[in-house]
C-alpha cells in the first residue's frame, strides 16, 4: 500500500516550467480567489469585511494570496533542479507551503484591519486552506487540459516525424555497417547487438538494459550508471539520453505519445512507456528533425 502510494506521488504532473507560467498561474488563481470572496462569501467572510465593503475586502485577500505566491516564487530560482521534474508529490508539497504562507498572510492582513478581535492564526490557516483548495483545483484542472491538447498535438507531428525518417532512412539512425556492432557492457560475455537495444534505466548505481532476442524481450542489471553507458556507446548516433535515468534506441520508438506532463515513447507492448523529461524534450524535437 504504501509503495503504491509512493509511486502515485511520483506520477509526472504539470508543474511550472518557467517564471512565465508560474505567475500566470498565480494570477488565475488570485482571480478565482477573487470572484470566490466576493460573490459566495464563505465561512462568514462577509461578517468580517474591512472598511464594511465586500469587494475591497476580497481585492485586498486575493492581492495578499498573489503577493505571499509571487514571494515563493523565489523558490524557483533558488532551486531550479528540484522544480524541473515535477511531480504529483512535489505539487502537493508546494501547494501545502503555498497555503500556510497566505495563511500567515490573511492574519497579518486581519491583524492590521483588526477585522475580527477574535480571528487568530488557527483560523487565518483555516480559511487559506478552506478557501485555496477550489481556486487550485479549478486552475490545476484548466491548466492540466491545455498543457494536454498541447502535448497531444505536439505528440502528433512528432509521430509523423518519426514515421517519414523511418521510412526514408531505414533503419531510423542507425548506420549500415551498425549492424555487427554490439553494446559495450561490463559484462564481456554478454552480447547485445545494437539494433536489438531498446533502452536503459538507472536506477542507483545498477543499469538495467532491456533489448529483443529474436522477438523475445530480454533484461540484464549491469553494475554500471547511466552515464557510463553513454559514454561508453557515444558512437551510435541511434541513442538518445530522454531523461536522467533513461536512454532509449530512437530505432525502437514505436509511437510518441502526449499528455499533460509531457512525452512518453513506447518502446515495446509489454514495457512500460519511457518518459521524456521536459529538460530534454527541446533536445528530443531535435534530434527527430536530424
Amino acid at each position: 500500500m504504501f509503495q503504491k502510494i509512493i509511486a502515485i506521488l511520483k506520477q509526472p504532473h504539470p508543474g511550472y516550467p518557467n517564471l512565465s507560467g508560474y505567475f500566470k498561474t498565480v494570477g488565475a488563481i488570485s482571480i478565482v480567489v477573487f470572484l470566490i470572496l466576493s460573490f459566495l462569501q464563505p465561512f462568514n467572510i462577509g461578517h468580517q469585511n474591512i472598511e464594511g465593503n465586500t469587494f475591497l475586502t476580497a481585492l485586498i485577500y486575493a492581492s495578499g494570496a498573489a503577493i505571499v505566491m509571487s514571494i515563493n516564487s523565489l523558490w524557483l530560482l533558488l532551486l531550479p533542479s528540484w522544480f524541473k521534474n515535477w511531480t504529483l508529490g512535489k505539487d502537493l508539497l508546494v501547494l501545502f507551503y503555498q497555503l500556510m504562507s497566505i495563511g500567515v498572510g490573511l492574519w497579518l492582513i486581519n491583524s492590521y484591519a483588526e477585522a475580527s478581535a477574535r480571528q487568530g492564526y488557527t483560523r487565518a490557516i483555516f480559511l487559506a486552506f478552506a478557501i485555496g483548495i477550489l481556486p487550485y483545483v479549478i486552475v490545476t484542472v484548466f491548466k492540466h487540459s491545455r498543457y494536454l491538447r498541447e502535448s497531444l498535438k505536439q505528440a502528433e507531428l512528432m509521430n509523423l516525424q518519426l514515421k517519414a525518417v523511418q521510412a526514408g532512412h531505414p533503419p531510423l539512425f542507425a548506420k549500415p555497417e551498425d549492424k555487427s556492432l554490439f553494446l559495450v557492457v561490463p559484462k564481456p560475455g554478454i552480447r547485445i547487438p545494437v539494433p536489438d537495444f531498446l533502452y536503459a534505466e538507472s536506477k542507483g548505481n545498477n543499469l538495467h538494459v532491456f533489448w529483443l532476442d529474436k522477438e523475445e524481450l530480454k533484461t540484464e542489471i549491469f553494475r554500471c550508471t547511466i552515464h557510463e553507458f553513454t559514454e561508453r556507446n557515444t558512437i551510435h548516433s541511434s541513442f538518445f539520453r530522454c531523461h536522467r535515468s533513461y536512454i532509449v534506441n530512437m530505432d525502437k520508438v514505436q509511437q510518441i505519445q502526449g499528455n499533460a506532463a509531457g512525452y512518453q515513447l513506447i518502446l515495446h507492448p509489454q514495457l512500460m512507456p519511457v518518459t521524456v523529461a521536459r529538460s530534454y524534450v527541446q533536445a528530443f524535437k531535435k534530434h527527430l528533425e536530424q
